[in-house]
């Protein structure tokens, strides 16, 4: 039974029950002054993951209770993927030899969470890139020894099952993610970019390229944005634009006619380099909330229009050393390397209040957000700062004693009950 509930919460990757409580986003919520010690008043059940690089400990720390929750890796200094979507009963850490999948402990009753201890359910032991991959809420890795890829669904990890191995014939480019595109008349693709700059769409049921792309000098990134089931666009950052590629069916139900259609989206201004294209999306039980930007680190931050095919520049700044978005998409957050971290509006990307960190912020950073509260790793520091989510009042650090090497949030990252049954 709680496996059954878990893989549903994984496969909505958000929640659709009226209990959530966004009267804490409220314009006119009360701003708390700032406490002179922990706990914080962060939602129950909320998991601040923290790995070190002396050590192998991964802690699940609860910054509501002070429960932690440890766990062990096979190596020290382990990272965490941040771009998983379904973050609450879900989380994943990587080293360069294995990636291990952890279940949280949250299973979904209705409108609360039972609370299990949390543990690792799946560890992949295979040499990878540094970096992984990521594309829509999967964790998709590729093995340094050659080239294959490999992904973990929700229902693996639930069930601790294994990773799925995808053979290919030759690398991909490093640095560059692998996007999983599905048509939605059961045709899917991935998006690979070789070391050449050849961009091939892969058709993954029956292993062949369907379509070479041999144009480009750079491609930067990939990603997709989804419209609706059957209307997803692959986005492909070049050197000559912004591609994109999607299937429509121009037939009926019966008689399916699949046409592949593509578009060049100019840049906004000459010399932008996407670093990363970040897909984010929400359901609040009525309506959903998505989102598609590109982030040039020199340049500022670009909102993607794949469906008019236009792109708009809507943060203009420079250094960005890491951003986030919370969980509902409500909040872009974004911290440069003149210390400034500020949290701007999702919809209309006007600042909504600002602080300034003050860290070493040349290696090692780390931005991590909850509902209620944004977390702020620099460096080989011990301690993680704190700011409120939507006021950016700096709170006291919370200290672990331990250089840490990465932090995440998952757990219940909307606020539902946890409830027991004590």
């Amino acid at each position: 039974m709680m496996k059954n509930y878990l893989f549903l919460l994984l496969l909505i990757s958000s929640t659709f029950f009226s209990c959530q409580k966004d009267e804490i986003l409220d314009d006119e919520t009360e701003v708390p002054e700032k406490p002179e010690d922990a706990p914080y008043g962060e939602f129950e059940g909320l998991k601040l993951l923290v790995t070190y690089n002396d050590n192998n400990v991964i802690e699940l720390r609860e910054p509501h209770s002070e429960r932690i929750d440890t766990l062990f890796a096979q190596e020290q200094g382990t990272k965490v993927i941040k771009e998983l979507g379904p973050k609450i009963a879900n989380a994943k850490v990587y080293s360069e030899e294995n990636v291990y999948s952890i279940f949280t402990g949250l299973d979904l009753h209705m409108n609360h969470f039972h609370t299990y201890p949390p543990k690792i359910n799946i560890t992949t032991s295979t040499p990878q890139l540094t970096n992984l991959d990521w594309s829509d809420f999967q964790a998709i890795w590729r093995s340094n020894e050659n080239g294959n890829l490999y992904y973990v669904t929700a229902e693996d990890v639930l069930n601790s099952g294994q990773a799925k191995e995808i053979e290919l014939d030759h690398y991909q480019k490093a640095g560059v993610n692998t996007t999983y595109l599905s048509t939605g008349f059961g045709d899917n693709f991935y998006l690979l970019v070789d070391e050449d700059n050849v961009l091939d769409l892969y058709h993954v049921d029956s292993a062949k390229v369907s379509k070479s792309y041999t144009d480009f000098n750079e491609i930067y990134a990939t990603n997709l944005y989804s419209e609706n089931w059957d209307e997803n666009y692959g986005l492909v950052a070049t050197d000559k634009g912004l591609l994109t590629i999607v299937f429509t069916n121009e037939g009926d139900w019966i008689d399916k006619d699949i046409v592949m259609h593509e578009n060049m989206i100019e840049y906004p201004e000459e010399g932008v380099k996407f670093d990363k294209i970040i897909y984010r999306k929400y359901f609040n039980g009525s309506a959903h909330t998505k989102i598609a930007i590109g982030i040039d680190k020199d340049k500022g931050i670009y909102k993607i229009d794949a469906k008019e095919g236009k792109m708009e520049k809507v943060v203009d700044t420079k250094g960005i050393v890491d951003f986030e978005i919370n969980y509902m998409v409500h909040r872009l957050y974004v911290l440069t390397d003149d210390k400034n971290f500020v949290a701007y509006d999702l919809g209309t990307f006007t600042p909504i209040n600002s602080a300034t960190v003050n860290e070493d912020l040349s290696m090692n950073v780390k931005v991590a957000v909850s509902e209620k509260f944004a977390y702020v790793h620099a460096g080989t520091n011990s301690y993680i700062n704190v700011f409120g989510a939507k006021n950016m009042i700096e709170y006291t650090p919370i200290e672990t004693g331990n250089s840490i090497s990465d932090i995440g949030v998952f757990g219940n990252v909307i606020e539902l009950e946890i409830d027991n049954h004590n």
